[in-house]
Protein backbone atom coordinates (compact mmCIF):
# COMPACT_ATOMS: atom_id res chain seq x y z
CA UNK A 1 0.00 0.00 0.00
CA UNK A 2 1.36 3.45 -0.89
CA UNK A 3 0.98 6.46 1.28
CA UNK A 4 0.33 9.91 -0.05
CA UNK A 5 2.43 12.61 1.48
CA UNK A 6 1.02 16.05 1.83
CA UNK A 7 3.14 18.81 0.39
CA UNK A 8 4.35 21.15 3.09
CA UNK A 9 3.07 24.69 2.68
CA UNK A 10 5.44 27.59 3.04
CA UNK A 11 4.92 29.51 6.26
CA UNK A 12 3.06 32.79 5.96
CA UNK A 13 5.32 35.86 5.89
CA UNK A 14 5.77 37.36 9.32
CA UNK A 15 6.66 40.87 8.21
CA UNK A 16 6.24 43.27 5.33
CA UNK A 17 9.97 42.88 4.59
CA UNK A 18 9.48 39.19 3.76
CA UNK A 19 6.73 40.00 1.26
CA UNK A 20 8.90 42.42 -0.72
CA UNK A 21 10.78 40.56 -3.40
CA UNK A 22 12.32 43.43 -5.29
CA UNK A 23 13.05 46.96 -4.13
CA UNK A 24 10.72 49.68 -5.37
CA UNK A 25 12.11 52.84 -6.89
CA UNK A 26 10.69 56.36 -6.96
CA UNK A 27 11.12 57.90 -10.40
CA UNK A 28 11.55 61.63 -11.04
CA UNK A 29 7.91 62.69 -11.68
CA UNK A 30 6.70 60.95 -8.52
CA UNK A 31 9.64 62.31 -6.50
CA UNK A 32 8.87 65.87 -7.62
CA UNK A 33 5.26 65.55 -6.41
CA UNK A 34 6.04 63.75 -3.16
CA UNK A 35 8.76 66.26 -2.25
CA UNK A 36 6.23 69.10 -2.31
CA UNK A 37 5.68 69.86 -5.99
CA UNK A 38 9.28 70.95 -6.52
CA UNK A 39 11.19 71.23 -9.81
CA UNK A 40 13.68 68.70 -11.12
CA UNK A 41 16.46 71.25 -10.57
CA UNK A 42 15.50 71.64 -6.91
CA UNK A 43 15.80 67.87 -6.47
CA UNK A 44 19.12 67.87 -8.35
CA UNK A 45 20.45 70.66 -6.14
CA UNK A 46 19.34 68.90 -2.94
CA UNK A 47 20.92 65.69 -4.18
CA UNK A 48 24.17 67.47 -5.14
CA UNK A 49 24.33 69.23 -1.76
CA UNK A 50 23.75 65.97 0.14
CA UNK A 51 20.37 67.07 1.45
CA UNK A 52 18.64 64.00 0.03
CA UNK A 53 19.65 60.45 -0.97
CA UNK A 54 21.42 59.84 -4.26
CA UNK A 55 19.62 58.25 -7.17
CA UNK A 56 20.47 54.70 -8.18
CA UNK A 57 20.87 53.32 -11.65
CA UNK A 58 17.97 51.01 -12.45
CA UNK A 59 18.78 50.39 -16.10
CA UNK A 60 21.03 51.74 -18.86
CA UNK A 61 19.19 55.07 -19.05
CA UNK A 62 16.98 54.88 -15.97
CA UNK A 63 17.53 56.13 -12.44
CA UNK A 64 15.40 56.41 -9.34
CA UNK A 65 15.53 56.70 -5.59
CA UNK A 66 15.19 53.59 -3.48
CA UNK A 67 11.73 54.04 -1.98
CA UNK A 68 12.76 53.16 1.58
CA UNK A 69 15.54 55.79 1.50
CA UNK A 70 13.27 58.36 -0.16
CA UNK A 71 10.53 57.81 2.45
CA UNK A 72 13.01 58.11 5.31
CA UNK A 73 14.31 61.37 3.80
CA UNK A 74 10.76 62.73 3.42
CA UNK A 75 9.98 61.93 7.05
CA UNK A 76 13.17 63.62 8.25
CA UNK A 77 12.53 66.62 6.00
CA UNK A 78 8.98 67.03 7.32
CA UNK A 79 10.31 66.84 10.89
CA UNK A 80 12.79 69.66 10.14
CA UNK A 81 10.37 71.86 8.17
CA UNK A 82 7.35 71.12 10.33
CA UNK A 83 5.58 69.41 7.43
CA UNK A 84 5.46 72.55 5.32
CA UNK A 85 5.95 72.00 1.63
CA UNK A 86 6.42 74.59 -1.03
CA UNK A 87 3.22 76.40 -1.90
CA UNK A 88 2.46 77.78 -5.32
CA UNK A 89 0.27 80.80 -5.77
Amino acid sequence: MTTIRKKKEAPAPTSVREVELEPRYVRLPEAMKRAGDVSRMTLANWERDGEMPRRRRIGPATTGWLESEFNAWLISRKAVTGGAGRSRS
